[in-house]
């Protein structure tokens, strides 16, 4: 018996389309995970997260799933080999200060 596929919402029905399609054309010219360098890459790993970077290909990386999991199950150690990107980091690689930001633009 096979396992149950997981549902998902469907918040951003339009954009899930839009990843499927970006997500198999970015795995036909990524092939080899980055991570280890020998294993076929069969998923993308969000360095950023998805959020505003859901779609942005430049923040994907192929990996094949056993290095997925060991990203996911070992946060510090893929912020230290640069497979995670710090919520707080900005597009720059400077860690902001949203409070600072603000009164900034209040003066």
């Amino acid at each position: 018996m096979f396992p149950k596929p997981i549902k998902r919402p469907k918040k951003r029905p339009e954009q899930d389309r839009e990843y499927t399609r970006l997500k198999r054309d970015y795995l036909r010219k990524h092939t080899i995970c980055d991570v280890c360098g020998t294993a076929r890459a069969t998923q993308v790993h969000h360095t950023r997260r998805r959020g505003p970077y859901y779609l942005k290909v430049d923040t994907w990386m192929p990996v094949c799933l056993h290095c997925h999991a060991e990203i996911e199950a070992h946060p510090a150690w893929a912020k230290e080999q640069g497979y995670l990107v710090d919520k707080r980091e900005n597009d720059l690689g400077d860690i902001s200060n949203p409070k600072s930001e603000a009164e900034d633009k209040a003066d």
